[in-house]
């Protein structure tokens, strides 16, 4: 890595890399951003027929989940097929997840700002709602092989 990767203009952040990027002005900006963005992702993978419609994305920064459930709630768009894939979430010093009933839960987290905002007519199955198992870190690459692979990966940063 280049000691100066940090220097890079925004106007050339991917360049090369055949990696979309997009700055966006302010926290809000990117919540927004990410909802309408993963709507439209959404929207392209399900035109391609696929039996299952697979997403990784981190949980933070935070506030785009619940503008995500807003939004296809408003539309009504069934998200019944797809598989969302969190990126991470804490363990104990034993290597287990932490309890749910710790703030800092990214499982929890998820439960508040997405799955329980969704019509439950239009959320996908608890089945398709999957964090790295610790005790089994190739669960997830199975799952993707099950599923035809990966149809969008997000990352996000905010400054």
């Amino acid at each position: 890595m280049r000691e100066d990767a940090l220097k890079v203009p925004p106007d050339q952040l991917g360049q090369g890399s055949g990696c979309r990027c997009e700055v966006v002005a302010d926290g809000a900006a990117l919540a927004w951003h990410f909802a309408d963005t993963i709507v439209a992702e959404f929207q392209e993978a399900k035109s391609r027929a696929r039996s299952f419609i697979v997403f990784i994305v981190p949980v933070g920064p935070i506030g785009q989940f619940e503008l995500f459930a807003q939004r296809c709630n408003e539309m009504q768009i069934s998200l019944r097929d797809l598989v969302l894939i969190n990126m991470d979430e804490y363990l104990t010093a034993e290597g287990d997840y932490i309890p749910t009933s710790e703030a800092l839960s990214f499982r929890s987290h998820m439960e508040r700002a997405l799955w329980s905002r969704l019509d439950p007519a239009l959320a996908p199955p608890p089945a398709h709602r999957h964090f790295p198992d610790p005790r089994d870190p190739q669960a997830t690459n199975r799952l993707i092989e099950r599923c035809g692979g990966v149809d969008v990966t997000v990352s996000m940063k905010e400054s």
